[in-house]
């Protein structure tokens, strides 16, 4: 007989049954198939898709109609040495709140719900992968932390895509500052080297590779965790994350 943990006894007692991007309520039947979007949040974010360089949300009708999803970059972006991002919803509103509550107030159940629509845009893209490395946190962080959310929303992405998650296949070795108080230029310098192969990563050789991060601003340290991975030949990486940039008009 398994018995469940707080966490999951806290799921049945208290649902997530309010938008995670309004704050309305979510009719019982979808809280029953584990949505977390209100049906009118749902409409619009179909109007958008997020490029897979950068993840800002951009109206569909900036993007030829007859492309496949994983083509549809931005007027900005020419596709780099990721091979695509994206993200499951805008840096707005209570997705931005909910991530700070998992971030800095120790709310770690928040990852589950924010994990299983990260998923749901993962499996929207097509895209193909075999193992999820969550984007590390530097030593010091972690101590004061107590705990990585990128590895939290990992491990419910991996649950939900059936991907083993791999923790020390990527490690932050130099300590950096807040990179959203930092302009673009300042944020590429930030975490340039900031990332280098850990004891795992001898097992990425010919894999597609998911970098998951809660936030995809700049994109920058998911290009600097690349720079990192390059020497392990992998196949492809992509990078994830709850939120992206906010949706342009």
């Amino acid at each position: 007989m398994r018995f469940i943990n707080l966490e999951e006894f806290l799921d049945l007692l208290f649902p997530y049954n309010h938008c995670l991007l309004c704050g309305n309520l979510i009719p019982a039947q979808d809280v029953a198939k584990e949505i977390k979007f209100c049906r009118i949040c749902q409409q619009k974010l179909t109007g958008y898709i997020c490029c897979p360089n950068c993840a800002v949300f951009v109206p569909e009708a900036e993007f030829h109609p007859e492309a496949a999803l994983h083509h549809h970059f931005c007027k900005a972006c020419l596709p780099d040495a990721i091979q695509g991002m994206t993200a499951a919803a805008p840096y707005a509103r209570n997705v931005r709140e909910a991530l700070l509550r998992l971030k800095y107030k120790g709310k770690r159940r928040v990852a589950r719900p924010l994990g299983q629509e990260t998923a749901k845009a993962w499996l929207r893209t097509g895209w193909q992968a075999d193992v999820i490395l969550p984007v590390p946190l530097h030593e010091a962080k972690l101590k004061q932390r107590g705990y990585n959310q990128c590895e939290l929303l990992a491990a419910e992405c991996g649950r939900i895509l059936g991907l083993p998650v791999l923790t020390q296949a990527l490690l932050r070795v130099k300590e950096t500052a807040v990179q959203n108080q930092l302009n673009p230029t300042e944020r590429e310098q930030n975490v340039s080297s900031a990332f280098a192969g850990g004891p795992e990563a001898e097992q990425l050789g010919g894999k597609k590779l998911i970098l998951l991060d809660d936030i995809i601003t700049t994109g920058s340290t998911m290009r600097a965790c690349a720079a990192a991975l390059q020497n392990f030949k992998p196949a492809a990486i992509y990078g994830l994350a709850v939120a992206g940039k906010l949706m342009r008009d």
